[in-house]
């Protein structure tokens, strides 16, 4: 946990500082521009990975070394590498029909989007370290993507490299990082033996079926956390977008507490899960831990709410006055998002990723309907209240899964 912790951690620092150094030198038009085309991208990477790395993880975690193993390792890079083939593809050819995209934003986009490829293999390379539990390696392989990605931001706020630097910068970014946990998948995992050859269709099949439900339940679950960046760059204006990223990026870095406890904890609910043969959600649930973070959190956004706007003026500076009230309200966030976080965790690790599916989707369908009125009708402060709606919506609906799951 403390190596996960410290990963997510030191990596929310440096994407911080990486979003702080495009706001005061590049200013919060660009800065929503790039939050608008890294969310999609975001987007499409949880598409094209397809849940690979879930499924990789739990595998991994549950069993020894197998020829098993390793089939299983070349049939997720050949999806995950098909479907970036086709995303990118897309994005090249129809990128520009998607809402607020100029001349200037699209060859960024273009760009940006082949970094879809480094990262399908650093997918693959960080599940078995993480399914192995080296989250120390875990750590090393975040620092040095965040850390070359701040660094070529260095290199184009000195230069006013614009959007289109802050893209290479990222593609740059991306591909040390897989560079780095391909180094490192050699070095500590000599006894798994990934020998590449043809899958059966069998497995990739298998792979492709139970990826896809994953695969759409972090796509659905990513929208909801996403919805009010998407929604006023669709319905407001880039300015409001980077005022509300902002705001935004501090309540992430809040979240990695309990994800990186949670994130350590998923290959033993896994193990422990196979051990008993998958029969329903996992007994090994730290409700205890659970009530612990949800205290914590709550004392947590007492203190951000009442000293959120120093902490604005001070990271960002003038000009973001606006993020001073979205983040009052937004830090009220975390204490169902804790829930929902543990709820999702103890599903995927028994196994049980289609009924979370089946119950999420009502969610963000409701949820999108909430803040495209909460958007429209009161703009920033709209999206910032419209999320802490649809973080309660999402919790509500893990709750009846499970309950569904316990009684099946």
């Amino acid at each position: 946990s403390i190596w996960l912790l410290l990963a997510r951690v030191l990596s929310q620092m440096l994407a911080l500082a990486f979003s702080l150094l495009v706001a005061r030198r590049l200013g919060e038009v660009v800065l929503g521009q790039y939050a608008f085309i890294s969310t999609v991208l975001l987007i499409g990477n949880l598409a094209t990975n397809l849940g690979t790395d879930t499924i990789i993880i739990r595998h991994v975690a549950a069993h020894e070394t197998s020829q098993e193993t390793s089939d299983l390792l070349t049939a997720s890079l050949l999806i995950q590498l098909i479907l970036s083939g086709l995303l990118i593809a897309g994005i090249w050819l129809l990128g520009g029909l998607l809402p607020n995209q100029t001349a200037e934003t699209l060859p960024a986009f273009h760009l940006i989007a082949l970094s879809l490829i480094p990262v399908a293999f650093s997918s693959i390379f960080s599940a078995v370290l993480r399914g192995r539990e080296h989250m120390g390696a875990f750590l090393i392989f975040n620092l040095a993507t965040t850390v070359t990605l701040v660094v070529g931001a260095l290199v184009v706020t000195s230069r006013d490299g614009g959007l289109m630097g802050l893209a290479l910068a990222t593609l740059t970014a991306q591909t040390v990082g897989a560079l780095v946990a391909a180094g490192l998948f050699r070095r500590l995992t000599p006894c798994l033996s990934w020998h590449i050859r043809r899958p059966s269709g069998d497995l990739v099949q298998t792979v492709v079926r139970t990826g896809f439900v994953l695969a759409l339940g972090m796509v659905v679950t990513l929208l909801l956390g996403r919805l009010g960046t998407l929604s006023l760059s669709l319905l407001d204006s880039d300015a409001a977008t980077g005022w509300f990223s902002a705001a935004a990026r501090l309540v992430e870095g809040l979240k990695l507490i309990p994800a990186a406890v949670l994130g350590a904890l998923f290959p033993v609910m896994a193990r422990h899960n196979a051990q008993t043969d998958g029969r329903s959600v996992p007994t090994f649930a730290p409700t205890r831990l659970l009530l612990i973070g949800l205290v914590l959190t709550i004392v947590v956004a007492i203190a951000i709410d009442l000293l959120s706007g120093p902490i604005v003026m001070v990271l960002y500076g003038p000009g973001y006055e606006p993020s001073v009230t979205v983040l009052r309200i937004l830090v009220w966030v975390l204490p169902f998002s804790v829930v929902s976080l543990s709820l999702s965790f103890w599903l995927v690790a028994a196994g049980q990723e289609r009924i979370v599916l089946i119950v999420m989707i009502p969610a963000l369908l409701i949820s999108a309907g909430l803040m495209g009125w909460a958007v429209d009708r009161f703009g920033l402060t709209g999206a910032a209240a419209g999320s802490i709606g649809a973080e309660f919506i999402q919790m509500l609906c893990l709750l009846i899964a499970i309950r569904i799951a316990a009684s099946t």
